[in-house]
């Protein structure tokens, strides 16, 4: 072979290999970017918290399970608030309980329960839910759960628990009733939720869940459009 014939296959050779890379699919930016709500932690004073824990910018939720107002928040406010600032980074989320009842225990207990990282899913199933589940554990706390109120703490949840449906709940979601009955007796666990109930309602004296503060300050109201307000501001230079 030639040199010149060398040469002009060594070049159909590089072209070939050029024109394959081009076809090879390639990763979008969107593809590419970190999905913030992906990343969950346990606070020190044991809130859940969602997104990049270096945000300058932190909102905090203080809410019931049983409070009609957190439930239409958590598909109103909370989700677009994920989707549109703490999924970027901008914004980091900090889920905090404040009890008001037995059934919001049980309730914030089994939230609690299963991997971190599934927290906001059983979250939004749990208020999703709640007008069946509440008036299910109501209906069996008048009728069905003879001697409740004499039962340890454990057995009272447990039974709050199967009575109304919140454990079949759960179980759905990929948490076996066996690993709920290890939660609901959990020490550490009913200790986070307390330390945010006693913050709550004792440290920051909230008037009413759900209640919203972004980096400390108390935010009038709990829509969208009020919280981007106190974010706006937060953000500025």
């Amino acid at each position: 072979m030639t040199a010149a014939r060398i040469r002009s296959a060594a070049v159909f050779a590089f072209v070939a290999v050029l024109l394959a890379l081009a076809w090879l699919p390639r990763p979008s930016l969107a593809a590419a970017a970190r999905d913030w709500t992906r990343t969950v932690a346990l606070a020190p004073g044991g809130g859940i918290v969602i997104g990049n824990p270096a945000a300058r910018t932190r909102v905090i939720e203080y809410a019931s399970y049983t409070c009609g107002h957190c439930a239409h928040v958590s598909e109103s406010t909370v989700r677009p608030l994920l989707d549109k600032y703490v999924r970027s980074g901008k914004v980091v989320f900090e889920f905090r309980n404040a009890v008001r009842d037995r059934y919001d225990m049980v309730a914030a207990l089994l939230a609690r329960c299963g991997p971190l990282g599934g927290f906001m899913a059983r979250n939004e199933a749990i208020f999703v839910a709640q007008a069946d589940w509440v008036e299910r554990a109501q209906e069996a706390d008048g009728g069905g759960f003879a001697g409740l109120n004499l039962a340890s703490a454990e057995e009272r949840a447990a039974t709050i628990a199967n009575g109304s449906g919140l454990e079949a709940l759960l179980a759905a979601r990929g948490v076996p009733a066996a690993r709920q009955q290890a939660c609901l007796a959990d020490p550490a666990i009913r200790a986070a939720v307390t330390a945010n109930t006693t913050d709550a309602f004792q440290a920051k004296a909230i008037r009413g869940t759900p209640f919203f503060y972004v980096n400390d300050k108390a935010v009038d109201g709990y829509s969208l459009p009020a919280l981007e307000r106190g974010i706006a501001a937060a953000m500025r230079p």
